[in-house]
């Protein structure tokens, strides 16, 4: 049987001031999602807005994990080939 691969670790924990705006800026997120939810269900076209909301989300999502994504497979392949 061949043995399950390692799992990627990083070599330096986030810094703490990272941590900490992550950790506030979370729940503030979702304070504001549901103050937008809130206001939805007072308008009438609950639907298309609900549908832009999630459409920006996602695009802003893209955005901003897509070069994450990238920078951290470029770090396993360099870890891999023990640079």
């Amino acid at each position: 049987m061949s043995e399950a691969p390692r799992r990627f670790s990083p070599l330096r924990p986030a810094p703490r001031s990272t941590r900490v705006v992550v950790y506030i800026l979370g729940p503030l997120l979702w304070v504001a999602a549901l103050i937008v939810v809130s206001l939805l269900v007072l308008e009438q076209n609950a639907v298309e807005t609900g549908l832009l909301v999630a459409a920006v989300a996602f695009v802003v999502a893209l955005v901003l994990l897509f070069p994450q994504r990238m920078l951290r497979v470029r770090r396993e392949r360099e870890h891999a080939s023990g640079r």
